[in-house]
Formats: structure tokens, C-alpha cells, sequence
């Protein structure tokens, strides 16, 4: 290989200050789908990520309001 990219994770500038005022924060990712045998792990390695990540912040957001810190 020539070091080609494959994929890349694109988190745009404002994402750390979305996800701390509560908003819904976007990352995209762009996947180089002409090797499906590489395309597809990357597409399922960032779905779970995303997943997890998503669900540790919806977390912190819950317990903040339950201490009444506001979602």
C-alpha cells in the first residue's frame, strides 16, 4: 500500500463546545469504499464508537440533571 487514507473521522470545529451546551454535536465519518474488505470493519469499528460515546454522554447528561445541574 502507498499509505492511502481509507477513512477519516471529520469533527467539526464547535463540537466540544455543542456537546458541553447541550447540544446535538455531528461528527462525519467518509469511508474509501473501493475495498469493501477494509470499508466495512471501519464502518462497524465507527458505529460502535459512536455508539459508546453517545451513551456516555446521554449518562452524564442524566446524572448532571438528576443533581439538578440542568441537562
Amino acid at each position: 500500500d502507498a499509505g492511502a487514507v481509507r477513512a477519516v473521522l471529520a469533527i467539526p470545529r464547535g463540537y466540544a463546545a455543542d456537546l458541553a451546551g447541550g447540544r446535538t454535536a455531528v461528527v462525519q465519518i467518509l469511508v474509501d469504499g473501493a475495498d469493501s474488505t477494509s470499508a466495512t470493519p471501519a464502518i462497524g469499528y465507527a458505529g460502535a464508537i459512536v455508539r459508546e460515546h453517545s451513551g456516555a454522554v446521554t449518562l452524564s447528561a442524566l446524572r448532571r440533571a438528576a443533581e439538578g445541574g440542568g441537562a
